[in-house]
């Protein structure tokens, strides 16, 4: 159960040396009160992986950290380890088996002695107390798990600001069914409270410890086309929300991301990372002194202008997606992830494929900028919104 009283744990860390992880993995679980959910546990790492990225890209979960984490739980009496995770696409054992090469995960779950999921079966979880829906298709290694380490990346998100803990659980929704729930809840509002009942259903009967990777986070258009950025920190908590919140002060962000203003309104959270129980470190303390939000962020000032006569000028001032046509491979990844099939492929002038964003359908989940391989989906914004951010 998500408790607002759940402690968090805060370390400085500012490389990845495995030994050095291991102490302070060992030291954050044991302060929680986790290591005796391990202990003679099947336990399932749930890392982040959204696409095929190279480790100090920052933009997916770090092989050293893995391996830290792996051998970790087996020294504290874990009976398996468990890597499931359902990236963005086809969630088939092909794409998964490409994804775990190249992050790196293969060969560490190999050297940690973990084994890394492969069955690609799905089932639907009841979500009674849900406020936007009342089900979920969950793959089945978290669906069964009874024990679960989330272990997320800090991260700047193009649609929600943030990506973390909270956001992480995402990834539980088998493959392509993603864009189907971003279909189902096309605004941020929606979005950011369907993902709060996942949350709240997943925490309802699992022992469930969140663990970020702040090393090396990224910065500008995350979650997986920004820069990375090092922030030397490492956070844990059984509340997602919690973690969140603290790592939402290290990076500076003035404006509450919209799934963690969901956590704070049905009182997961605190209202502020001041308010937290921390356990060991505080947010305040590794405050970095700049980070880079995507470019898709909004202003105090625009977003009054966004809500005036009810919001009707909305969507003449949000930032959009536009493909840059010039680097466009033609590889067709975000015809493939648009939940609201608004792209489509056409020919320029030299008979080449590049693809095109119909914008009067785009709902602005920013999947085709997430997925792209190339990074050639830029955010355009309308030229008054930078009169009206100097107000």
């Amino acid at each position: 159960m998500l408790n607002k009283n759940d402690p968090v744990y805060i370390e400085g860390c500012s490389d990845y040396h495995e030994e050095q992880l291991r102490g302070i993995l060992a030291d954050a679980i044991k302060a929680l009160g986790f290591d005796e959910k391990i202990k003679g546990a099947e336990v399932v790492i749930k890392p982040n992986l959204v696409r095929k990225m190279q480790p100090q890209a920052g933009g997916t979960t770090h092989p050293v950290m893995l391996s830290a984490l792996i051998k970790e739980l087996h020294a504290l009496g874990a009976q398996s380890v468990l890597i499931a995770e359902s990236p963005g696409g086809i969630y088939n054992a092909a794409s998964l088996s490409s994804i775990y090469a190249g992050c790196g995960i293969e060969q560490a779950a190999k050297e940690a002695g973990a084994k890394l999921n492969f069955d690609t079966s799905f089932g639907t979880v009841a979500a009674p107390k849900g406020e936007k829906t009342k089900n979920f298709e969950i793959i089945d290694p978290i669906r069964r798990a009874k024990v679960i380490i989330n272990l997320c990346k800090l991260k700047s998100h193009g649609m929600l600001m943030l990506s973390c803990a909270a956001k992480n659980f995402f990834g539980v929704v088998p493959g392509v069914l993603k864009f189907e729930m971003h279909a189902r809840f096309p605004n941020n509002d929606d979005f950011s409270a369907m993902l709060a009942d996942l949350n709240e259903v997943l925490h309802e009967d699992k022992e469930i410890l969140s663990i970020c990777d702040g090393i090396v986070g990224m910065e500008g258009n995350g979650p997986t086309s920004g820069d990375p950025i090092n922030l030397g920190v490492v956070l844990a908590s059984t509340n997602p929300f919690n973690l969140d919140l603290a790592a939402a002060k290290i990076i500076g962000m003035k404006q509450v991301p919209d799934l963690l203003a969901r956590g704070i309104e049905r009182g997961y959270c605190p209202e502020d990372s001041e308010q937290l129980h921390y356990i060991k470190g505080r947010a305040q303390d590794h405050q970095v002194k700049k980070f880079r939000l995507p470019d898709s962020g909004r202003s105090s000032t625009l977003t009054k202008v966004l809500t005036l006569n009810g919001g009707k000028y909305a969507r003449f001032f949000e930032p959009r997606p536009v493909i840059n046509k010039k680097d466009c491979r033609g590889c067709g990844e975000c015809v493939r992830s648009c939940p609201q099939h608004t792209i489509t492929m056409e020919r320029d002038k030299k008979g080449r494929k590049r693809a095109l964003i119909h914008p009067e359908k785009c709902i602005k989940c920013y999947c085709c900028q997430e997925l792209c391989p190339f990074k050639c989906v830029d955010i355009h914004k309308n030229p008054l919104i930078l009169l009206v951010n100097k107000l």
